[in-house]
């Protein structure tokens, strides 16, 4: 699989790989799962992020150190921002799980980190409090000016959560604020 991975180019064989992934033992899952991610032709394809996700998915809380270095390398958005939506469910359990993604997520070859934020608000939706990360502040100050109204949501949404400070009297002044976008 490993070999048909590298070497094919058809995206009907890399559609099959990755559907096949769930039949694999989990160690066998990363390789294959790595090569794939790699392939950036298909990151806005209809079925091949989410098949490639599901091929993973269960190895992810079973071998964290794989999945942030899948994160780290993906070329497709999705499956990074799942990885760190699954990684952050379990943020109760194996806090320094998401401290590696963090700190991951900042370096410069780290290809999608705001699908990390997006990931993040995801698996903490509805939540009212959780222990903030380590590696939070420095993460998220990447994103106080994004332009994307999604990120900006989710940082504010995240914030309030990590119980900062700064968000509720952010929070404020847009509701004192007739004029701000409901």
């Amino acid at each position: 699989m490993l070999k048909m991975a590298n070497e094919d180019r058809s995206g009907l064989v890399d559609l099959y790989l990755a559907s096949a992934l769930q039949r694999l033992p989990n160690a066998d899952r990363w390789p294959v799962a790595n090569v794939l991610a790699t392939k950036t032709e298909f990151r806005d394809d209809r079925m091949f992020p989410s098949m490639l996700w599901y091929g993973i998915e269960s190895a992810v809380p079973r071998d964290s150190v794989q999945a942030v270095a899948l994160a780290a390398n993906s070329g497709i958005p999705l499956l990074t921002e799942n990885i760190a939506r699954r990684l952050t469910l379990e943020i109760e359990t194996q806090p320094d799980v998401v401290d590696q993604l963090l700190a991951a997520a900042q370096r410069p070859e780290f290809k999608f980190p705001e699908q990390v934020v997006a990931g993040m608000g995801k698996a903490l939706s509805g939540w009212r409090q959780a222990k903030q990360p380590a590696n939070w502040d420095a993460f998220a100050s990447r994103f106080a000016k994004s332009e994307r109204k999604e990120t900006v949501g989710d940082l504010q949404s995240l914030r309030l959560v990590f119980g900062d400070g700064r968000a509720v009297e952010e929070l404020k002044k847009i509701i004192d604020d007739g004029n701000a976008d409901a």
